[in-house]
């Protein structure tokens, strides 16, 4: 996850310092390429690394909660987010034929491409549902611990912070 941070970032200032943040008026056609050509790779590489992230924290699921069917849930939700996240990053990345009218506005006028609102709406939702089942998933071993209701509670924040 740490690997794909830092090109992200990379990309992220790249974008900066081609225009992101100045109307759209105010850039140049080689502006508006290059934000696009950045925007291409850094959304590949966000897509990528919420995979991993999400993979991380399933992880360490599998290493502290001893239960059978926490393990298998987690392996079982492995496999619904490889199934989802991988499909979801190749039509992203080739939703255009040819794939560059992604980033280059003369190649888009004649290019056949896929509505890109529909597929940020489907990561959204995906999204969404994900982080619920991923944090919701330690809550019925959680609240079977036997602790005080206080640390719980305590517990239960802690894994729900990821849902902000």
């Amino acid at each position: 996850c740490k690997a794909l941070c830092i090109p992200l970032c990379v990309f992220f200032v790249l974008n900066v310092n081609a225009g992101v943040g100045k109307h759209i008026w105010d850039l140049t056609y080689a502006r508006v390429f290059t934000i696009g050509r950045w925007t291409y790779i850094a959304t590949i590489l966000w897509g990528t690394e919420m995979l991993l992230i999400k993979y991380s924290i399933l992880c360490l699921y599998l290493r502290i909660f001893p239960h059978l069917w926490l393990k298998r849930a987690v392996y079982a939700f492995m496999a619904f987010s490889a199934c989802f996240t991988v499909p979801l990053l190749l039509t992203a990345a080739f939703r255009c034929n040819p794939v560059r009218a992604q980033w280059d506005l003369e190649a888009a006028k004649t290019a056949k491409c896929l509505d890109w609102l529909v597929i940020l709406k489907l990561t959204v939702v995906y999204e969404i549902i994900a982080e619920i089942i991923l944090f919701s998933l330690p809550v019925p071993v959680v609240l079977q611990l036997q602790m005080a209701t206080a640390k719980k509670i305590q517990l239960l924040v802690f894994f729900g912070l990821g849902l902000l």
